[in-house]
């Protein structure tokens, strides 16, 4: 609440009185795909350093100056390990349609 009020330059207790619940929720989504604030300017800055660096062995997240998900070594771990189970089960999917196509060309 304390972020889509300063973003509409009204007080907290302004929105509580008049913002619908449905509202709120349509402005969270909104806020899921279009970060309101400090967030998105970082990002527009990364994005910048990114640019200007031309390193393509680095990405976006590595020039934010802080980590929008925050995770402990364990939530990591297991985020890499689904990471690398998903990008496994692509290459495998990969390697069935070649093999199929490849029986289909003989």
């Amino acid at each position: 609440m304390f972020k889509l009020a300063g973003h509409l330059g009204k007080t907290v207790s302004e929105l509580e009185r008049t913002l619908t619940i449905s509202e709120l929720a349509e402005w969270r989504a909104y806020d899921e795909i279009d970060p309101i604030g400090g967030y998105r300017m970082d990002l527009g800055f990364a994005l910048l350093a990114y640019l200007q660096a031309g390193d393509t062995d680095k990405s976006l997240a590595d020039f934010l100056v802080i980590d929008p998900n925050p995770m402990t070594d364990d939530e990591r771990q297991v985020w890499e390990d689904e990471q690398h189970a998903i990008k496994a089960r692509a290459e495998v999917q990969a390697m069935i349609a070649m093999f199929g196509k490849m029986e289909q060309s003989s």
